[in-house]
């Protein structure tokens, strides 16, 4: 199944995602980023997950507005 397949949610509105890079910057760390552009204008998002444990954790989540 791909995003395509999926019906749209009623009540939300469509946001587009990119630029979207994972870097480990160091064992067991990986800096997720990307970037959003939808309703509201356009953010920058990034997020620290831990993958060294049996699934990925995700320790921090950042969202800033940028238009």
């Amino acid at each position: 199944m791909c995003s395509s397949d999926l019906a749209p949610l009623r009540g939300f509105q469509r946001v587009e995602i990119g630029d979207v890079v994972a870097d480990e910057v160091s064992p067991g760390v990986v800096l997720v980023s990307s970037t959003t552009t939808g309703p509201y204008g356009r953010t920058v998002r990034s997020s620290v997950w831990l993958t060294d444990a049996d699934s990925p954790v995700l320790r921090h989540h950042q969202v800033t507005r940028v238009n």
